[in-house]
């Protein structure tokens, strides 16, 4: 959620320290986001139409709600994987 409004992500957990989340183009992409430096203001519309304006607010842009790892569903578990490169 932000600013209490739901918005949806698949996300990858990563172990390192001061990142709460990284966004990437593909998901401003889906949520029509627009990023607007002169305004200093993020713009996105969720899958329902709502639209929310995020403001910078001394070092946090917009307040984000997340369930725990713990509380996702797996549709999946891999038992094995290769850090090798696909050929």
């Amino acid at each position: 959620m932000i600013d209490g409004v739901e918005f949806h992500a698949d996300l990858v957990v990563l172990r390192t320290e001061g990142l709460d989340i990284i966004l990437g183009m593909d998901w401003l992409r889906n949520y029509h986001g627009n990023i607007s430096c002169r305004d200093k203001t993020v713009t996105l519309i969720n899958h329902i139409g709502i639209k929310v304006e995020c403001h910078p607010q001394a070092k946090t842009v917009c307040s984000l709600e997340a369930k725990t790892v713990e509380d996702v569903l797996v549709v999946c578990e891999y038992l094995t994987y290769s850090l090798e490169p696909l050929q």
